[in-house]
């Protein structure tokens, strides 16, 4: 009786298959994709030093990703969105945008790094996701 009904099952999975074909599973590296590892800081830039622009900022995007490579940096400062893309040519994975704060103050600060699979990952500082300016 048991051998019967394995043979049913096994004639049933045959004919379902032809009918509608092999159905696909999802490879480990689809499965297993990683947000990359970021961080990010700001300093005052060294050309506002110079300029006497005490507000002049870099902000920093900086990361890896194991499973692949970051291919855009997405930095948000005070309202203000920044896209920027890696060069493929460089060794360091990393973004810097500058920016003019409008004086001393606490201002949104947000990095998010996206892989070249999908996967994304965002900083900000702790705790409270601003980041102190002043002069």
């Amino acid at each position: 009786m048991k051998l019967k009904l394995i043979v049913l099952l096994v004639a049933v999975l045959f004919a379902l298959t032809a009918c509608i074909g092999p159905v696909p599973i999802a490879t480990i590296d689809e499965q297993m994709n990683e947000a990359p590892a970021i961080t990010a800081w700001a300093y005052q830039s060294p050309n506002g030093v110079e300029q006497h622009q005490p507000f002049e900022w870099d902000v920093r995007g900086n990361g890896y990703d194991l499973d692949g490579e970051i291919v855009l940096w997405v930095i948000r400062i005070n309202g203000e969105t920044f896209r920027v893309g890696n060069d493929p040519e460089r060794l360091e994975k990393s973004e810097v945008i500058r920016y003019q704060f409008p004086g001393s103050g606490w201002y949104s600060l947000s990095v998010t790094a996206f892989d070249d699979d999908g996967a994304s990952a965002t900083y900000t500082p702790p705790p409270s996701g601003l980041w102190h300016v002043e002069h």
